[in-house]
């Protein structure tokens, strides 16, 4: 488990350790056996092997936002391929709407439509597919 950071507030040779953990309110206090408890050196290192995944994650996730909102991949009224519902099979159909983070909406030639769906999840259509005029129902992009 994780390391928190407590103070030993009243021990009993039978039940062990009462700590009461720093930041908490005292019914969060319990009783702990001697094995249990780690030196502040130890529970320091501990917090900040936390501190910095919480960091990493971060950052990860700020990097993937700039990558994947900045990239405009589709034009709106673009003949693409999409896995619909996010099946591995790839059906034509036209980009209506650009939404934010490299999510689209799409209308299926079928007739079907499909909002917020992920780029990873479409691919542009081959050069013949690209000759068709547009379908009814293409909007511009809001």
């Amino acid at each position: 488990g994780e390391l928190w950071g407590a103070t030993v507030v009243e021990s009993s040779e039978d039940r062990g350790c009462k700590v009461h953990f720093t930041g908490w309110k005292s019914r969060y206090d319990r009783w702990v056996s001697a094995a249990e408890l780690r030196t502040s050196q130890e529970g320091e290192a501990a917090a900040l092997q936390r501190k910095r995944a919480r960091v990493e994650r971060s950052e990860r996730h700020s990097r993937w936002k700039k990558r994947s909102s900045s990239v405009v991949r589709f034009q709106v009224g673009e003949a693409v391929e999409a896995q619909w519902n996010g099946k591995s099979e790839f059906y034509p159909a036209r980009v209506t709407k650009i939404r934010a983070a490299s999510r689209y909406d799409l209308a299926y030639d079928d007739g079907d439509f499909e909002a917020s769906v992920s780029a990873d999840l479409i691919r542009r259509s081959n050069p013949a597919g690209n000759s068709r005029a547009p379908s009814a129902g293409v909007v511009s992009q809001c």
